[in-house]
């Protein structure tokens, strides 16, 4: 199989690792980055790890295990068996065999493993494998080796968000997002997190007004900042489709300022009422063109957009007949108050 196509399937099945129970995209930066394995281990990789070596930069992690096993026996204790450890475990996580690869990557640890990324990558293999207090333990440990500090700090908001601890997750995802010195994509990343717990919030209100305000006030200016962030990325154009949505479902029923309309049109009627006091009077062989002016003067609540709207007002309109030369017809200018 080609990298470029294993690369896409491990995007797309760790998307679907990363979906919360509650449904929605927990984002904690998909792809399992390879961090500074890559470099460190082409350093470590010595003569005997040759072969290994290439395997693992050419993406064939089933070969590179293949190649680990047949070295074990010829591996000293210490080191070499750790660097092995760790090897397997990298593999296993890019594989998605993340039991396998916890087992690994702690053996590696037994072993005396000075890699600096082994407790993030022991992090995300626990969060994966849904082992969320493992995940925590081991993210707080690569925050304290200052290895990855704002991936860290993002996944452990997820983890919180996952567990419904709002509060710790809101904290979380704040810090990130208005920490200049966290890379562009994750801060982007926790701010559309931050919009979508205000849009969780807000539409658990119950009261109908304070949700529409709430969600126009506060959601939709969040997912605003998210786009401002990088207006091309991925996370800007699901934010794009939020804000969308908050527009067509929120905004046509917010409360509105009083407002006055005037019309004014014309009409030719060919069939003048002699009387319009009287029902069903006798209708005129006369015709004429009218003048039809209108106003009205009110202002809408929208209390619920699934429910109703209500917009009390006033208004008055005058149908005034041009053939003021016939007594009969202009005797039928109409005011219609309402």
């Amino acid at each position: 199989m080609k990298k470029s196509t294993l690369s896409l399937i491990r995007r797309i099945v760790l998307w679907g690792l990363l979906f919360s129970p509650a449904g929605f995209p927990v984002q904690a930066l998909a792809e399992l980055p390879p961090s500074v394995s890559t470099s460190i281990l082409t350093h470590k990789a010595g003569p005997k790890f040759k072969v290994v070596n290439d395997h693992f930069l050419a993406g064939r992690y089933r070969k590179t295990i293949e190649e680990l096993n047949r070295l074990a026996p010829t591996l000293a204790a210490g080191s070499e068996k750790a660097l092995s450890y760790y090897w397997r475990g990298l593999c296993e996580s890019r594989l998605f065999q993340f039991k396998q690869a916890v087992q690994s990557l702690l053996r590696s640890t037994q072993e005396g493993s000075d890699i600096a990324d082994t407790d993030f990558l022991l992090g995300q293999a626990y969060f994966a494998s849904k082992d969320f207090q493992q995940a925590v333990k081991h993210f707080n440990l690569s925050i304290a080796k200052a290895f990855e500090p704002h991936r860290s700090n993002y996944y452990l908001a997820a983890i919180a968000m996952v567990r419904d601890q709002k509060d710790i997750a809101r904290n979380g995802f704040g810090l990130l997002a208005s920490d200049l010195t966290a890379p562009p994509g994750i801060r982007q990343s926790a701010q559309f997190q931050l919009a979508e717990l205000s849009l969780r919030d807000a539409e658990a209100t119950k009261i109908p007004d304070h949700r529409v305000k709430n969600i126009l006030d506060f959601t939709l200016p969040g997912f605003e900042k998210t786009v401002e962030i990088d207006a091309a990325s991925e996370v800007a154009k699901q934010a794009q489709g939020r804000i969308t949505a908050i527009l067509d479902r929120y905004l046509p029923f917010q409360k509105r300022a009083w407002t006055l309309t005037l019309r004014q049109g014309f009409q030719n009627d060919s069939n003048v009422p002699a009387d319009p006091s009287i029902s069903g009077a006798l209708q005129t062989s006369k015709s004429s063109p009218a003048s039809a002016s209108s106003f009205e003067f009110g202002r809408r609540f929208g209390s619920d957009p699934v429910r109703m709207s209500v917009a009390p007002a006033f208004s008055s309109s005058f149908l005034c007949y041009l053939r003021r030369t016939e007594a009969s017809v202009r005797a039928t200018d109409l005011w219609t108050n309402r």
